[in-house]
């Protein structure tokens, strides 16, 4: 018997594991091991059964999708801006935002994600929000990436020029449900035009979805 035969054979239970194992051609396998106790009409227990699932292949795929999301995260962190998700809703409700926010915007993150008072639109400056809002409408509806300048009143009232490029991302009936970019600050750029703050963001991808 082995360590778990003998808790099955305990608690009359089945129990699962993971295991390490040598495979015969002496190559080392994740394996997911559930022993289970056979009972007869008498309810006594008379044999323990077993089934074992090879996860290898599932484990390589989970690590590499956490290294693919460190290094995203660290890509992110070091983006000279905010990266943000939003809902496609009326106010542009934050579901992300880079810690970038607090230089740009003077807000934490905790100060911006979910159903918080302050949302995407409310800081864009009230001259600036109908074209904002006329432009991105525009370039969802066409499916299409945009680039807008607009202006900002961070969390101590300042006024700053931003530089925002983004896209919408679909669900597969063709609905925009979230809106996703980059937004750096111009307010100090020599000109707005062909600055090296626009020639960065068209360098930047975007995250696949």
């Amino acid at each position: 018997f082995t360590s778990l035969d003998r808790e099955v054979q305990k608690i009359r239970r089945a129990v699962t594991r993971e295991v390490e194992s040598a495979l015969l051609d002496k190559t080392r396998h994740s394996l997911l091991m559930t022993k289970f106790p056979v009972i007869d009409e008498q309810g006594a227990m008379i044999a323990i059964g077993g089934v074992d699932v090879d996860i290898t292949e599932r484990l390589r795929m989970e690590r590499a999708l956490l290294e693919r999301e460190r290094e995203y995260s660290s890509l992110v962190a070091n983006l000279p801006g905010m990266v943000y998700r939003c809902r496609n809703d009326p106010g542009w409700t934050y579901e992300f935002v880079s810690d970038g926010c607090a230089e740009i915007l003077g807000y934490p993150a905790s100060a911006l994600l979910g159903d918080r008072k302050v949302t995407a639109r409310d800081l864009i400056d009230a001259e600036d929000r109908d074209r904002v809002d006329a432009e991105t409408e525009s370039a969802v509806r066409e499916h299409r990436a945009w680039r807008i300048r607009y202006r900002v009143r961070t969390a101590s009232g300042r006024r700053r020029w931003l530089l925002d490029q983004g896209r919408a991302v679909y669900a597969p009936d063709g609905t925009a449900v979230a809106l996703e970019g980059i937004v750096t600050d111009v307010t100090d750029a020599d000109s707005f035009p062909g600055s090296s703050d626009e020639r960065f963001i068209n360098s930047v991808p975007f995250r696949p979805t």
